[in-house]
């Protein structure tokens, strides 16, 4: 039986999706003197949205006493020290960074939910949204280097 993702998560996370998305086909579709400001509003976006991502990990940590520990805590703040970092990264590398930093939190989150760490609604979530907020950042990646 599939696992029921809860309707506030869902949407508030599909509404999360749209500025990956609309920024993405701005960054092909606007002016080239335009673009960089979407570039900018991208990388910070997807900063806070990879900080948010790690953050969940300090809230397992403080709700269940055995995943408190250094690594979980390390991981916690790990994605929002390397999209602060990215900021400050030249195009290509910091979209390269943060492309990881999405695709390693869902690697993160899958196992944090097979240990019983996270509810298997919330990985069914990540399984819907990583990809295209991957498929965003690669398509930007690829505007940049054309």
């Amino acid at each position: 039986m599939p696992i029921r993702i809860p309707r506030p998560a869902l949407v508030l996370a599909l509404a999360g999706l749209v500025p990956f998305v609309v920024l993405a086909a701005a960054i092909w579709l606007v002016p080239s003197d335009v673009a960089p400001v979407m570039l900018a509003f991208q990388l910070a976006w997807t900063a806070v949205n990879i900080a948010f991502l790690g953050a969940v990990h300090w809230g397992v940590a403080l709700a269940r006493p055995d995943a408190l520990g250094w690594p979980r805590l390390a991981w916690s703040v790990l994605p929002a020290v390397l999209g602060f970092l990215a900021q400050f990264m030249t195009t290509a590398p910091a979209l390269l960074t943060l492309i990881l930093c999405v695709w390693l939190s869902f690697v993160v989150d899958a196992r944090a939910a097979a240990a019983g760490l996270l509810p298997g609604w919330y990985v069914q979530l990540r399984r819907l949204t990583a990809p295209v907020v991957v498929l965003s950042l690669g398509a930007t990646l690829l505007a940049v280097l054309i």
